[in-house]
């Protein structure tokens, strides 16, 4: 017997929202972001996107934002994937911070690194990148 989804009701019940823990690092995409409110339909940039194991969760999950500190201010931001003139990971980028705090030299040492989170005010999970 196949379940009709088309006759559910919403429920009464909140997602269980994750909270910043430690996550471990599966593996990694670099990802086009498509323009939406300029150049919409075209490729602006592209991000990296870590696919890791939270503790509270069964299957893995995307993140590819992180918050770290530039000055004495915070900042939340994508992990813009930038290159320098010489074609090495643009020193200062979100990828850049996040190589830092996770103590690696490439992206290629990611995979089975530990990253702390954290939840950001607008409730998302994010890398803690300081």
């Amino acid at each position: 017997m196949t379940e009709d989804i088309f006759n559910k009701k919403v429920g009464t019940k909140e997602q269980k929202a994750l909270e910043g823990k430690p996550v471990v690092v599966l593996s990694k995409s670099l990802e086009p972001v498509i323009g939406k409110t300029k150049n919409v339909g075209k490729e602006i940039g592209k991000k990296l996107v870590l696919i890791v194991k939270h503790p509270d969760r069964q299957e893995p999950i995307n993140l590819s934002q992180i918050v770290y500190i530039v000055g004495k201010n915070l900042r939340n931001t994508a992990l813009w994937y930038s290159v320098d003139e010489d074609g090495n990971i643009q020193k200062g980028s979100p990828v850049a911070f996040l190589m830092k705090v996770a103590g690696v030299d490439t992206l290629a040492e990611l995979d089975g690194k530990t990253l702390q989170t954290e939840v950001d005010e607008n409730k998302f999970l994010t890398i803690k990148g300081y």
